[in-house]
């Protein structure tokens, strides 16, 4: 299976490995659901690690060894260029399941990656909750308590922790220290070793400072509270450049526009494909979701009475980036037939007029799919989050190569962008940052400052043009 991967060392699956002769049902079928395209980091981030099943703990503790191997051996996937397409077969209930993977490149020698995989899988301490759990045994707790203190948070995150902690380890282990017993001037020593010879930025940085701590205040050593590591980091923050308000990458009033024009429009009679790019684009202009949430949408919505307003929420399964387990938030988009006269041309930009197009182009393959959007291609399923991403970029691209304009960087298309511009949009309209935050589901104000807000001083002007436009749960 890792051969399939495009990694060429698969002793990873030898007698060292826990997976020597049982690559079991749910380890195929996690391959078959995830249709792996070459991303690492979004294959080991996923929350689907084969709950409830025998080999959950082992496949997690895995994946995170292997996140380590392939972080130090600066393993990294084939850029767009270079990336080939190639079909892996796994076995599910006795059949043989075609899998589409990426090919990845390797940038070191193998006997550098042997090396750094043996003194992991050696290691008898076993991973950062091992050593946690352990740690609050030694101190009296009981199994079951220690079991939970050592995990408290989710999956996904404890995998990116586990990451960091090997990182640490190893830089460790190189100077002969031990990791779980570090002082304060060890840590100091490898956040600096992160900034200047990794050029990590300061939020990475913290990181690893949150996946470091928990591990060394066991033995009396708090680098939270520390006012020297505290010092350090605040030395980092001020050698930041100051950031610079940027303007959006692309121009929203051009997309816009051509959203009222064909092939979009008229929407009884545009295809599939043009309804749902078009729909999906709206969605996400209107709600300035993140793309997984929007993929997460239900199909089961509800709306006011003559459609003046639509409520989305997502499938109870999913877990928002910033919400518990178990909390859902409903996103409410308002109608632009709420304040404009039925027949008006400026209703064309109406993503409750276009949901409601959609849904019923779409019924008959509910309740068959659960979520809002579904492939264009048959047979009709859930999408995932990256083809929410590419439908977006498609009007993007779209919107620019039928208007003959070459100041488009394709580089630069990023479907993220619109979470951007809607913020900013609502931003502009009346400067309330509450709003903002409670529609973008941020937590801190510096996140819409330094990373989403947006110059649309010009941008503001062209869209006066075109009337109002629902953009991040308001009509702007």
């Amino acid at each position: 299976t890792m051969n399939s991967l495009g990694y060429k060392n698969s002793f990873l699956f030898s007698n060292r490995c826990k997976f020597k002769s049982r690559c079991s049902q749910d380890f195929s079928k996690y391959f078959k659901l995830l249709r792996i395209r070459g991303s690492w980091d979004k294959f080991h981030q996923r929350k689907l690690f084969f709950e409830g099943s025998k080999d959950g703990p082992a496949m997690k503790d895995f994946l995170s060894k292997f996140s380590f191997l392939k972080d130090e051996a600066k393993l990294e996937s084939v850029g767009s260029q270079g990336h080939q397409g190639i079909m892996s077969s796994a076995e599910t209930d006795g059949q043989s399941v075609p899998v589409e993977l990426s090919v990845a490149q390797e940038k070191v020698s193998e006997s550098k990656v042997v090396k750094a995989s043996q003194e992991v899988l050696s290691s008898s301490k076993g991973g950062r909750s091992d050593i946690l759990e352990k740690g609050f045994l030694e101190r009296g707790f009981s199994e079951e308590a220690s079991a939970c203190m050592a995990v408290p948070n989710r999956g996904s995150t404890e995998v990116i922790y586990q990451g960091k902690w090997n990182k640490f380890s190893l830089w460790c282990k190189e100077r002969k220290v031990d990791p779980s017993s570090a002082s304060l001037c060890i840590v100091a020593d490898f956040l600096l070793f992160l900034r200047n010879s990794e050029k990590l930025s300061l939020s990475a940085i913290q990181g690893y400072c949150a996946a470091i701590s928990p591990v060394l205040k066991l033995s009396g050593v708090d680098v939270s509270s520390s006012q020297e590591i505290g010092a350090l980091l605040k030395n980092f923050k001020q050698q930041i450049p100051r950031r610079n308000i940027k303007a959006p990458m692309w121009d929203i009033s051009l997309i816009l526009q051509k959203l009222k024009g064909v092939p979009f429009e008229p929407l009884e009679r545009s295809s599939l494909t043009h309804i749902t790019w078009k729909t999906v684009f709206l969605v996400a202009l209107a709600s300035s979701k993140r793309v997984g949430d929007i993929q997460a949408f239900s199909f089961k919505y509800s709306h006011t009475k003559s459609w003046l307003s639509v409520s989305l929420s997502t499938v109870p399964e999913f877990v928002a980036k910033t919400l518990c387990p178990g909390v859902s938030e409903v996103v409410s988009i308002p109608a632009l037939s709420s304040i404009l006269s039925s027949d008006d041309e400026d209703n064309l930009l109406c993503p409750v007029r276009a949901l409601r197009e959609y849904s019923r182009r779409t019924v008959e393959y509910r309740p068959l799919c659960s979520r809002l959007f579904v492939s264009i291609t048959d047979p009709k399923r859930n999408v995932s989050k990256t083809t929410i991403s590419r439908w977006i970029r498609s009007v993007i691209l779209f919107a620019y190569k039928s208007s003959s304009r070459e100041d488009l960087k394709l580089a630069k298309v990023k479907a993220h962008e619109v979470r951007a511009v809607a913020t900013s949009l609502l931003f502009k309209k009346n400067l309330a940052l509450s709003e903002v935050m409670q529609a973008a589901s941020w937590r801190c104000n510096s996140t819409f400052a330094s990373h989403y807000l947006r110059e649309i001083a010009h941008v503001s002007l062209d869209l006066h043009s075109l009337g109002p436009v629902v953009a991040a749960q308001n009509i702007v």
